[in-house]
Order: C-alpha cells, then sequence, then structure tokens
C-alpha cells in the first residue's frame, strides 16, 4: 500500500474526540493534533470556558441569539482562537460579526513557537474595526448591497495590528489568570 494512502486511512480511522477532563493547556495541543481548524475554536472557547466556571459563572450563549459566546454578569463576550501559522507567522480572526450585540473579543492566540503558550486579549468590540477586516466570501463589491457581512482579519507578528491588540488589551498581560482577574472585576 502507498505510504500517503496509509497514512490518509489512519487518519480516516484515527479517533477525533478531545478530552475534555485534560489540563487546559494538554486540552489545547490535543485540539491542535486530532481537530480541524474550522472545529478547534469551538472546542477550545467551551474548555475555556469550563477553566473559567471553576471560580465564577461564565455562562455558554445559544448563537441564535446573536450576543456572543459568552456571558458574564451582564457583559458578553466573543470568543476568537486562533493558532500561530508556521508558513506565515500569523494569527487569523474568522467570522467577525459586528452587528452581534456583545461588549467583547475575548481572544486566544495560541504561540506554536512558544510550546502552544495561548495568549489572552479582551479588547472593546470597536477596536476590531481598527484591523484591515476584509470579507470571508466574496469580494467587496460583491457585497456592497450585504448588511450582515462576516469578516476576517489576519494579525502578522511583529506587525502594527499585533501592536494595536497589545496596546488595546484590557487585561494587565496575556495569561490565563489575568484574564480571570479581569472578568472576577466585572
Amino acid at each position: 500500500m502507498n505510504q500517503y494512502l496509509s497514512l490518509a486511512i489512519n487518519k480516516f480511522k484515527s479517533d477525533k474526540t478531545v478530552d475534555m477532563n485534560l489540563s487546559l493547556e494538554d486540552f489545547i495541543c490535543s485540539s491542535y493534533v486530532k481537530s480541524p481548524p474550522c472545529s478547534y475554536g469551538t472546542t477550545i472557547a467551551e474548555r475555556l470556558r469550563k477553566e473559567l466556571n471553576v471560580t465564577l459563572t461564565v455562562d455558554r450563549v445559544s448563537p441564535s441569539l446573536n450576543i456572543g459566546d459568552y456571558k458574564v454578569l451582564s457583559k458578553y463576550f466573543e470568543v476568537k482562537v486562533s493558532f500561530l501559522s508556521n508558513r506565515y507567522d500569523t494569527y487569523n480572526i474568522t467570522h467577525i460579526r459586528q452587528w452581534q450585540r456583545f461588549n467583547y473579543y475575548l481572544i486566544c492566540f495560541i504561540d506554536c513557537e512558544n510550546d502552544f503558550t495561548p495568549n489572552y486579549y479582551v479588547i472593546d468590540k470597536h477596536t476590531i474595526n481598527k484591523f484591515r477586516l476584509t470579507p470571508m466570501n466574496g469580494t467587496p463589491l460583491s457585497n456592497s448591497g450585504n448588511f450582515n457581512i462576516e469578516m476576517r482579519t489576519t494579525v502578522k507578528n511583529n506587525s502594527e495590528q499585533i501592536r494595536i491588540l497589545k496596546n488595546s488589551n484590557l487585561l494587565r498581560d496575556t495569561s490565563l489568570q489575568s484574564l480571570k482577574s479581569f472578568l472576577h472585576s466585572l
């Protein structure tokens, strides 16, 4: 059997389940190995919510409500997760829905070059408009009559966009502890 066919068959047959009982750090690594990019954001956001729920109440929000992913007291958070791309040294924030009624973006950039360390940023919802946003689908011209267009942005390390993100971060640093402290202060 061809080596690539064998690898493809093994991948197809492999267990893609990520154990929610793993530590958050191990869960992130397991997600990277087992999950496709289209699903790891949701699963990591849910595992992070479980981690945060240990010391305060972080409610899951129904996607149909268009108010983000988490609710902490009366504040709503849209969660975005991205692994560093080794090819371009970038992070991607996708499915930006500015028409939704939430307060903050909670961004988790996972630095694959630094042992898959998660770096957390909380920014005001409108700060995302300082980034170069492009439509997820179609061109600006083809979307000219559309109002609720999902957008995306690419954030390159050592770029103006990463500086904006760092300067706009409402956390004292990018650690999980800073995220927890911020949420407790709401």
